[in-house]
């Protein structure tokens, strides 16, 4: 029998075959600082004839649960999975005029593990670290979406949201 050596990922050889990319240590380009920190675009995946999946990391850190911006993304879902720990998002479902429906959003836990997928248009806040930080999240959307497809709506002093229950 041939027996073959147990190689790291980061030996050059691996390139041949594929890409990989240390999501808890990203040596990478950034959009924001802590304590809400996205590493954009680490690795792409071909889903087919025209379609790419980017994945990008977010990691946070505990903050204060006041939710004060909301984005959504027009043309596109967006998956999120946390993956060391668990985090509370605040969600609303898509409106038609670009106006967040406040009445109608709700915070809820997201445990570790468990992958969520956002509607087209759903309205979400940014994470909220349950514990002690950070919390590294996974986030799969097209290429470039925080660039051609994230309409953000910082709150005004009296339409921010607390989030109880942390």
């Amino acid at each position: 029998m041939k027996s073959m050596k147990l190689l790291p990922l980061t030996d050059p050889s691996f390139r041949a075959v594929g890409t990989c990319h240390d999501m808890f240590h990203p040596e990478w380009e950034k959009i924001g600082d802590a304590p809400v920190e996205f590493f954009r675009d680490m690795l792409s995946l071909k889903l087919g004839k025209d379609a790419t999946a980017s994945f990008s990391l977010c990691r946070a850190q505990a903050r204060e649960p006041l939710v004060d911006a909301v984005e959504y993304h027009t043309f596109t879902e967006e998956a999120i999975i946390p993956l060391d720990a668990d985090i509370a998002m605040a969600f609303a479902p898509a409106t038609a005029t670009g106006t967040v429906p406040l009445e109608k959003m709700n915070a809820y836990r997201i445990p570790r593990g468990t992958l969520i997928v956002l509607k087209t248009g759903a309205w979400h806040s940014g994470p909220y670290v349950i514990g002690k930080g950070p919390a590294h999240i996974l986030v799969a959307l097209p290429e470039r979406t925080y660039a051609n497809d994230c309409i953000v709506k910082v709150l005004s002093e009296a339409e921010k949201l607390s989030i109880t229950g942390l």
